[in-house]
């Protein structure tokens, strides 16, 4: 909004109006009052008393707090009127002064953020309403929509392939288990956005959680599948490391969407939690195939032959694999021994 200067008719003086907009904490208005200037009133006060031109309710203020005139070029100067609090501009807090140059800057009286408009001030320019000639697609509402049917489509697809004969209760007993999840964890960060932002904007992050879930299951899959077809060697930490890269993508956005943080600060914050994760849970897993000699790790997806674009190892080479196995369970158990410090190896 901008202010209006008129001439009155038969005076010849100018009439300004002033917009006095009083901020909430996320910077959006809750309050606005308009105020008359002329030729005969150039100013107007700021206070919690009846008798001040604009009435805080904010018990930080004095009775009396500032007075803000118009100058003849049109800009909005703010004093001080000896107040204990002063006037906050720019993040410096000044008292007892004058000539605080306001117009269109937020600026704090004792708690109430406080922003003055007059004609002189920049306005930005009107934004193209793109509204119905943008795809509906990029909604986030259309996003929550198409994670939740994907979401289900995934789930029913893993549960025909763990209980085909008994689709219908694994599906529901999966699927109850995980919304619970994904409840919990979206309205954390949709509480997170209000605080910080003023906004729930739960869609959005119910769009980046099942979003993200099923991108990374996906790609947990297509690289399981690819190490089969072109007979790879196999990584057991690979899903820890996928589920990692997925957290860290998740937090980024969930970050982005709660909270107004730049881009290089909300990738920090988003990469630390879950990097030390994938390490100490990396470090449990080495440390327990290392201690753990009657743990064999075992491949549970099967695949149809035809996917197998590369030839498998031999069976030469499959034994000596076996062969390597013993050695490497022989070196545990004497690890293990020497733990023990009793000095003797297992039979």
């Amino acid at each position: 909004m901008n202010a209006s200067a008129t001439t009155l008719p038969g005076v010849g003086e100018t009439r300004t109006t002033v917009l006095v907009e009083v901020l909430d904490r996320h910077g959006h208005v809750r309050l606005i009052e308009r105020i008359q200037l002329d030729g005969a009133r150039r100013t107007f006060t700021i206070g919690r008393s009846v008798d001040a031109d604009v009435v805080l309710d904010d018990e930080h203020v004095a009775p009396l707090h500032a007075r803000v005139e118009l100058t003849a070029d049109g800009r909005l100067l703010a004093g001080d009127l000896g107040t204990v609090n002063g006037i906050v501009v720019d993040g410096v807090r000044r008292k007892d002064g004058g000539g605080l140059l306001v117009g269109g800057t937020p600026f704090r009286i004792g708690r109430t953020q406080v922003r003055l408009r007059s004609s002189a001030d920049p306005l930005a320019p009107e934004k193209a309403d793109r509204h119905e000639h943008r795809l509906h697609i990029s909604s986030p509402a259309t996003l929550a929509g198409l994670a939740v049917l994907l979401f289900l489509a995934q789930e029913s697809y893993t549960s025909w392939l763990g209980a085909p004969r008994d689709l219908m209760t694994a599906f529901a007993s999966a699927v109850s288990l995980k919304a619970i999840v994904v409840a919990g964890w979206v309205a954390a960060w949709s509480l997170l956005s209000k605080i910080l932002i003023g906004d729930w904007r739960w869609l959005r992050h119910l769009a980046v959680a099942l979003g993200i879930a099923i991108a990374a299951t996906a790609i947990d899959a297509v690289v399981t599948m690819a190490t089969f077809a072109w007979a790879l060697p196999s990584w057991r930490n690979a899903s820890i490391w996928t589920s990692v890269v997925a957290l860290a993508v998740a937090l980024y956005l969930h970050l982005r969407n709660a909270a107004p943080l730049p881009r290089g600060r909300a990738m920090a914050l988003a990469a630390i939690a879950p990097l030390l994760l994938g390490i100490g849970t990396t470090w449990f897993y080495e440390r327990l195939a290392r201690d753990d000699v009657r743990r064999i790790a075992t491949q549970t997806r099967i695949f149809p032959p035809y996917l197998r674009l590369r030839p498998a190892e031999t069976t030469d080479a499959f034994f000596k694999t076996a062969v390597s196995l013993r050695v490497e369970a022989d070196s545990g158990r004497k690890s293990m021994s020497a733990d023990d410090g009793d000095g003797t190896t297992a039979d």
